[in-house]
């Protein structure tokens, strides 16, 4: 499981968003469990489970949190009312006052999964930092860099329900791709008509 895919290369730099110690010298794989309820589970297939996705609070918004194996909360997931593109937002542990980065679709009106990621420091969003490109309905999609270049993970299917694998590469922030994908998963399953 260590291997280097030959489609994911090594960035020039270490890409870390939500945090540094979420990144290893290797290729990373992730197995997914999805549930329709919103509930994840993300292990490395090997040592256990890495993190968790689970709805929380009461509130009006979509609102997620990604937990670490110590049941704290890493990020939270929010998805933005009255937002034509979809936008999900997402913050530094269980507030909202630190924004780390945004995740939107490309066209409001899409038929293939077409996302742009943006970090909270990118205000004017002329250009993505991110972009995930691909199929969420078949969960065959990939993570670029901003000018779609460089391949950072990609995620492959295991012909298992509710259950697929994503390569994150070296120098990669795993904790970042994980919340990706638990954005693709709430796109797909909340009331905003999919991705």
């Amino acid at each position: 499981m260590m291997d280097e895919p030959s489609d994911i290369p090594p960035p020039d730099v270490l890409i870390s968003v939500i945090d540094s110690k979420f990144t290893a010298s290797y290729v990373v794989d992730l197995i997914v469990v999805a549930n329709s309820r919103g509930d994840h589970t993300i292990t490395d297939g090997k040592s256990g489970i890495l993190f968790t996705v689970n709805p929380f609070g009461a509130t009006l918004h979509d609102q997620l949190v990604l937990r670490d194996i110590n049941d704290k909360i890493i990020v939270t997931l929010r998805k933005k009312i009255r937002s034509l593109h979809k936008r999900w937002c997402v913050f530094r542990g269980a507030s909202d006052d630190k924004m780390l980065f945004s995740v939107k679709k490309e066209h409001t009106i899409q038929s293939r999964t077409n996302l742009n990621v943006f970090l909270a420091n990118n205000h004017s969003e002329d250009v993505c930092d991110f972009k995930i490109a691909g199929c969420s309905s078949n969960r065959n999609f990939s993570i670029y860099t901003r000018d779609s270049s460089r391949k950072i993970a990609k995620t492959h299917e295991m012909h298992v329900k509710d259950k697929f694998l994503v390569k994150v590469g070296p120098n990669v922030d795993y904790a970042f791709v994980s919340t990706l994908i638990a954005v693709i998963e709430a796109m797909k399953t909340s009331h905003c008509n999919g991705v």
